[in-house]
C-alpha cells in the first residue's frame, strides 16, 4: 500500500504541479441526492491519469456535488482508516477554510477490535490469523452516522450527526473492491444549514482531498501503551509482525492533492 500510496502522489505531482489539478464543473440538469444512482454525474467523472481514482464535479445554483471514485486499495485504507476531510478555499487556493470529514477513521474501539480479530497469540508463542479474501473484511469499519464541520469560522470545530444536516447529504459506499463518496455541499450560506462553501456558480474554488496523519487512538502521542498485562516488547511485536492492518496504515504517506474547479455559471 505504501507504494500505491507514493505513486498516486506523484503522479498528482506531475500531472497538477506540486499536487494540484485543475477541473470543470459542469452544470446539473436536475439535484442529485448522494446514495441515488447518477448517470449525469457518472458521465463527469475524470480518471486522473496514472491511478485508479476518478473524480467528478456537477454544480447547479445551489449546491456542489462532487464524487470520487476509487479501485486502489491503498487510497481506500487511507479514507477510511485515517479520516478523510473535503476542504474548500471559496478564493480558489488551497487555504483550509471549510472542511468535511467523513468518514471520520479510526476510533479507540474499532481499533481494539481489529487487533484482536487479526489473531492471538497461540501458548506456543505462534501468532494465529484468520484468512481474509474479501476486500471488504481487510478495510477498517467506518461510521456512517457523523461528520466534522471544520469552519467556516476560524476555528470552528463540530461534531454532528448526517441525519440531522438539511443540506449537506453524502455518502461512501464499497462494492466489489469499489469505493464511490458522494458530496453535497450548498454554495451558499442562505439556507437553514449554516455549514457551506461562501461563493456563487460561475466562480472558481479550491477542493482539497486529505487524510490525516495517523495516530493510534489508543496510545498517547510520543509513547507506547503500557499496563493491561501487555508490556513494551509485547506490545510492539504484535504490531510490526508482519503485513497486519495496523502496519499497514502507519506506514503509508497522508493523502494531500489540492485541485481548482471552475463551477458552472447560474441561470
Amino acid at each position: 500500500m505504501k507504494h500505491s500510496i507514493i505513486l498516486f502522489l506523484l503522479v498528482i505531482a506531475i500531472l497538477g504541479g506540486c499536487g494540484s489539478l485543475q477541473f470543470t464543473s459542469q452544470r446539473a440538469s436536475a439535484p442529485i441526492t448522494p446514495g441515488v444512482p447518477s448517470e449525469e454525474l457518472q458521465r463527469a467523472m475524470v480518471r486522473i491519469e496514472g491511478t485508479q481514482t476518478m473524480v467528478g464535479f456537477l454544480n447547479d445554483n445551489d449546491y456542489l456535488y462532487l464524487s470520487i471514485v476509487t479501485t486502489d486499495r491503498g487510497v481506500q485504507r487511507q479514507m477510511l482508516a485515517r479520516g478523510f476531510t473535503v476542504w474548500f478555499d471559496r478564493e480558489g487556493g488551497n487555504d483550509e477554510r471549510f472542511g468535511i470529514k467523513f468518514p471520520l477513521g479510526i476510533q479507540t474501539g474499532d481499533f481494539r477490535r481489529m487487533r484482536e480479530e487479526w489473531g492471538r497469540d497461540r501458548d506456543d508463542g505462534v501468532r494465529e490469523r484468520p484468512m481474509r479474501d474479501s476486500l471488504a473484511d481487510r478495510l477498517p469499519p467506518f461510521d456512517t452516522t457523523e461528520v466534522e464541520i471544520l469552519g467556516p469560522k476560524e476555528g470552528a470545530h463540530e461534531r454532528v450527526k448526517i441525519i440531522q444536516l438539511k443540506q449537506i447529504a453524502l455518502k461512501l459506499t464499497i462494492v466489489n473492491g469499489r469505493l464511490e463518496y458522494v458530496l453535497k455541499v450548498p454554495l451558499t450560506d442562505n439556507g437553514p444549514d449554516p455549514y457551506a462553501i461562501g461563493t456563487s456558480p460561475g466562480t472558481t474554488i479550491g477542493v482539497g482531498l486529505v487524510t490525516a496523519e495517523f495516530v493510534r487512538p489508543d496510545m498517547p502521542a510520543g509513547g507506547m501503551q503500557r499496563g493491561m498485562g501487555m508490556g513494551k516488547r509485547r506490545e510492539r511485536n504484535m504490531d510490526e509482525e508482519g503485513d497486519t492492518p495496523v502496519r499497514q496504515y502507519q506506514q503509508s504517506e497522508p493523502l494531500k492533492v489540492w485541485a481548482t474547479v471552475q463551477l458552472a455559471g447560474g441561470k
